[in-house]
């Protein structure tokens, strides 16, 4: 897929089938830095079994990204620790497909997501954490409307080093001066 053909991303559930390429992903050293997972090998039976135990979890609402005319999955998202009382979820979102990175589909994937916990969920507030040397999700994240709330300090141990861990939110009332602006 060219840089030309790619022009929209949406989001479908996940589903078992999008399990193959998550584990391509989620094993790649680059992506596991960037979104500060362990670095424990995972299987492909493990990651299925993974899969299965959120799928129909009530407090995750997970996500396959998927690009292109010919529906490539490219990466996945979703909303976890959904807090029906106060009305709050904690977002996550990567890209896994490399050569996507720079397209602004993980900034399209994002605004689907953030809709979707405000609008479908009715959620008040979603937020996210980041490692500090993540610059491009700290870009796409403020781009997106969410503010810096806080930040963890040497929070993080990767590449050597402890790392500052930053704390980003969005308010129901932002998103929606933001969609109307």
């Amino acid at each position: 897929m060219s840089r030309h053909e790619v022009c929209e991303a949406k989001l479908v559930p996940f589903e078992k089938c999008h399990v193959p390429r998550t584990v391509e992903w989620v094993n790649d050293k680059e992506i596991i830095d960037l979104i500060d997972r362990s670095s424990e090998p995972v299987t492909l039976e493990g990651c299925y079994k993974w899969a299965e135990d959120i799928i129909g979890d009530g407090s995750k609402a997970m996500f396959a990204i998927i690009a292109g005319d010919k529906g490539e999955h490219i990466g996945n998202c979703g909303l976890f620790e959904i807090n029906k009382r106060s009305r709050k979820a904690k977002l996550w979102i990567y890209i896994g497909d490399k050569k996507m990175w720079g397209m602004g589909l993980g900034r399209k994937a994002l605004d689907l997501l953030v809709s979707y916990g405000f609008e479908e969920l009715g959620l008040n507030k979603i937020y996210l954490y980041v490692v500090e040397d993540n610059i491009r999700a700290c870009k796409l994240y403020e781009s997106a409307g969410f503010s810096k709330e806080g930040v963890f300090k040497q929070d993080t141990f990767l590449k050597g080093r402890f790392m500052d861990t930053v704390y980003y939110g969005i308010l129901k009332e932002k998103f929606n001066q933001k969609e109307r602006s």
